[in-house]
Formats: C-alpha cells, sequence, structure tokens
C-alpha cells in the first residue's frame, strides 16, 4: 500500500459520501466541502500526469471541469437568467440537484476502478517508457532532419490542392448558412476530414524541427499556409472538434520545444487565441459567414463576447455553448427517464451496426441506427453533441450510467497498460487518443467508441509495420 492506494480510497469513500447524502437523503452540500472534494480530485490528476498517463489524466481533468461547472450552476441558480438556444423546460432546481449528485456517483465509480487497478496505474513502468521515448528524440529528430525540403513542400501542394477542391466542391458556411447543404456537392466524411488535419499536423512538425527549435520568419509563413489548409478543409465545413484537438496538440508541441521563453509565450498566445476562437466565437461565426465573410462574422462574435463577458449572469448561456450544452443533455435526459422515455441499453446494442461505413451501407442498402444525437434531438434541441455520461443515463437510469462508467474508466487504464507493458515505438499511436478522447467526451458514446478504434488501428498499423520484413532488413530495427 502507498499513499496513492490511500487517496484514491479517500476519494472514493468521499465521492460516495457526498453521492448518497445528495442523492438519498438531500442534504445541501456546502461549496467549502465540494471545493476540497476538486482540490483532492487535482491532486489525482497530477499524481496521474506525473506517471504519464496522459489519456486517463485528461479524461478526469475534463470531467472535473464539467463537475465544477455544473456546481456553480447549483450555486448561483437564483440569478442566472434563461437566456440560450436551448430548451429550458428541464432548467429546474430539482433537476440540476439530481445531476451533481450523478456526477458525484460518476467519479466514485471512477475512484474504485482507479483504487481497484492502483498498483498498475502508479507503477513506474509508463514513466520509464516515456524516458525511453524521450532519450530516442535526438534520433527521430535526426531522421526527420534528413528529410527533404522538396518532400515536405511537395506535401503541403497536395494538401493545399486537396483542401481548395474540398472547399470548392463541398458544403461550406460561405455558401449557405450552418447545417444546410448545397443539392449536388460532394460529400466527405469527417474521418477525411481530421485524417486531413492530421497529415497538416504531422508536416507542420516534421518542418518545424528542420528549422531547428526556434521560431523563424519561413516557419511562421508555413505554419499561416497550414492553418489555411485546416480552414479549407476542416473548419469551414461548420465543425471544430477536429481542428480543436490539432490546434490544442500544436500547443502543446510548441511549448516543449521552443527554446526561448519570448517564442514560447508568442506561440502559446496564438495557440490560446486560436483555440479561443474556435470553442468560444466559431458558433456564432458559422452562422455569420455566409452573411458578413469570415473577418465581418469575427468582429460581430467578438462583439457578442464582450457583451456576454459584460453580463456573465444573463449570457453565459449564449457566450459558452458547449459546456451548457453538456448541462442540458444531462438535464434533458434527466426529465425523459422521469418521463419513461429510455433508451434501454440500445446505444451499446447500436455500436455493432453502427461501426458500417456509411458508402458501404449505402451499397448494400442497409440503412445504420441513427445516432443518439439525433434521438435526443426528436425530444428537446440540444445545439449538438451529447455528454458521454448522459447519453448512458438515458439508456436506463443509475444502472446504466455506473456499468458504463465502470467500464470506460477499466478501458482507458487498459489502454495506458498496453502502451505501458510494450515496445516504446507504439507511443506514436499516443496522440491519438489524446487528440480524440477530449473532443468526443462531448459527442456522445458513439464517436467516443470510434476515436477509440481508431486509436487502436493506430495500434495495429504500427504493429503490422513493425513486425513486417522487407528482404533482410526488418523494420522493427
Amino acid at each position: 500500500m502507498n499513499n496513492n492506494f490511500y487517496l484514491s480510497m479517500f476519494l472514493f469513500i468521499f465521492s460516495g459520501f457526498l453521492f448518497i447524502s445528495k442523492f438519498y437523503f438531500s442534504i445541501e452540500i456546502p461549496s467549502f466541502i465540494f471545493y476540497l472534494w476538486v482540490f483532492f480530485g487535482f491532486i489525482q490528476v497530477m499524481i496521474i500526469f506525473k506517471t504519464y498517463q496522459i489519456i486517463l489524466g485528461i479524461f478526469l481533468l475534463l470531467n472535473l471541469v464539467v463537475a465544477f461547472y455544473f456546481h456553480y450552476i447549483l450555486q448561483n441558480f437564483a440569478i442566472l437568467f434563461e437566456n440560450g438556444p436551448f430548451d429550458f423546460s428541464a432548467y429546474s432546481f430539482s433537476n440540476i440537484n439530481v445531476l451533481n449528485s450523478l456526477m458525484y456517483l460518476i467519479f466514485m465509480l471512477v475512484y474504485f476502478v482507479l483504487l481497484v487497478n492502483y498498483k498498475s496505474i502508479f507503477s513506474m513502468k509508463q514513466q520509464a517508457k516515456w524516458q525511453v521515448l524521450i532519450g530516442n528524440i535526438n534520433v527521430i529528430t535526426g531522421k526527420i532532419k534528413n528529410v527533404k525540403y522538396q518532400t515536405l513542400y511537395i506535401s503541403v501542394i497536395l494538401l493545399v490542392f486537396i483542401s481548395l477542391f474540398i472547399f470548392t466542391f463541398t458544403f461550406n458556411v460561405h455558401k449557405g448558412p450552418y447545417g444546410y447543404g448545397i443539392q449536388g456537392s460532394f460529400e466527405i466524411s469527417n474521418f477525411m476530414r481530421a485524417f486531413i488535419g492530421l497529415m497538416t499536423l504531422i508536416v507542420y512538425g516534421m518542418y518545424r524541427i528542420k528549422k531547428n527549435f526556434y521560431f523563424t520568419k519561413s516557419v511562421f509563413a508555413f505554419k499561416v499556409l497550414l492553418f489555411l489548409i485546416l480552414y479549407l478543409s476542416v473548419l469551414s465545413f461548420g465543425s471544430r472538434g477536429s481542428l480543436v484537438g490539432i490546434i490544442s496538440v500544436l500547443l502543446i508541441f510548441e511549448t516543449i520545444i521552443d527554446q526561448k521563453i519570448g517564442i514560447k509565450l508568442l506561440n502559446m498566445f496564438t495557440s490560446f487565441s486560436l483555440i479561443l476562437i474556435l470553442i468560444i466565437l466559431w458558433p456564432f461565426m458559422r452562422t455569420l459567414v455566409f452573411e458578413s465573410g469570415l473577418i465581418g462574422a469575427l468582429v460581430i462574435a467578438f462583439d457578442l463576447l464582450m457583451v456576454g463577458f459584460g453580463a456573465f449572469d444573463e449570457q453565459q448561456f449564449r457566450m459558452l455553448p458547449m459546456i451548457p450544452m453538456t448541462l442540458f443533455h444531462f438535464l434533458y435526459v434527466i426529465d425523459l427517464i422521469k418521463d419513461g422515455v429510455s433508451l434501454n441499453y440500445q446505444t451499446f446494442i447500436n455500436l455493432i451496426p453502427q461501426q458500417l461505413p456509411e458508402s458501404l451501407a449505402n451499397a448494400i442498402g442497409y440503412e445504420r441506427p441513427l445516432n443518439d444525437n439525433w434521438r435526443l434531438a426528436d425530444h428537446f434541441f440540444h445545439g449538438g453533441g451529447f455528454y458521454i455520461f448522459a447519453n448512458a443515463y438515458w439508456n436506463g437510469g443509475i444502472l446504466a450510467l455506473s456499468l458504463f462508467t465502470l467500464a470506460i474508466t477499466k478501458v482507458l487504464i487498459w489502454i495506458e497498460n498496453i502502451f505501458k507493458n510494450n515496445s516504446p515505438i507504439y507511443y506514436l499511436a499516443y496522440p491519438l487518443f489524446i487528440y480524440l478522447i477530449p473532443v468526443n467526451t462531448f459527442y456522445g458514446i458513439q464517436p467516443f467508441v470510434r476515436g477509440l478504434e481508431y486509436g487502436l488501428l493506430g495500434l495495429a498499423v504500427i504493429y503490422i509495420f513493425k513486425n513486417i520484413k522487407v528482404g533482410k532488413n526488418d523494420i522493427s530495427n
């Protein structure tokens, strides 16, 4: 037994106490007790980060932030205005009280899984593997520096042409209001857009390393060009999930490799500004670009943001649509379960037929089961996405939520153990999980599972190439 075991046990008991107090006895939890619970939760997250289990740490951190926001809504319910693009019929104090109780249940179960698996979670294997990987960075960067500039330039030219083709022949927000396609336009999958984004990130990373770890004018020009590619191929489609992930990875990458503090701060400011635009401003902008152009939409959205900050209690449901959407996802399904409207575990049954590619399904005349996000839209307007725990709760209440929470936490630990117990080369697929899990946590169980599949596919590809022999040369060497 060590301190990590006792911390997990303490958090498990603490969360259970809060859940029982609120759910069964309706005892009001003083804010200082809640803040104490969050504080120890953050300590747990930081310990997990220090053991280099970034996937698990990010997942816990995201949901702690969500729990903190839900508590804020509960404490300020009387002064918040019903002002935003949501159905406020489910916005009641009793529903929000239930929601906060359910968050304690979720974390109680998460901490229980951490407690049961503490030996594998807090072992030093993962840290040792990362140290081996970090020790090989010079070898990796040395190989990248041997890549010819012409190869990178050709890659960028190809990406430019592909993104221009997508921008010209598929629907984008410059051609019509968000959500309305153009008849006769080509269709392109979100996976293809995400793939273009990932390739863009890889090409930029290679160029950044070749030009050394200092920021130069050519690096800045290259960066602007690749952001243009991302806008044409991903962002102008109306969505932003993929691009947020790409830029977040870029922020981490540049913060690590920059050797001058001034350049670190410049890159952090640039990336955070872009993330601010994508997360807060883009939902407004994508409906305004068609009418006012890109710059005009940016100005209008920024003005709306400033108005929102000036009257946060009145405007927060408008100015921060993603996190409030998560709130309303849960409020809606709480109401639906009360009314006896349940998916009855259909989400998990449908995961198998939903994996059939759309093009193949259309070719054989098979209609794939409807995504739960659209099922929820049949009952309430919600603006998109679906918080995975709300999605699980709609399948059967507390039991479905509990089983899903236990399973998904165990799966994330299992994924971390795959990296921990195998060759460091598999960490090449690690960014896929870091990129996909945070985004898909807010988009529903099906996208979340699909994201896990993409990450596992990356591991499979590495395994194949690691074990293929070409002539007398073993690629694994």
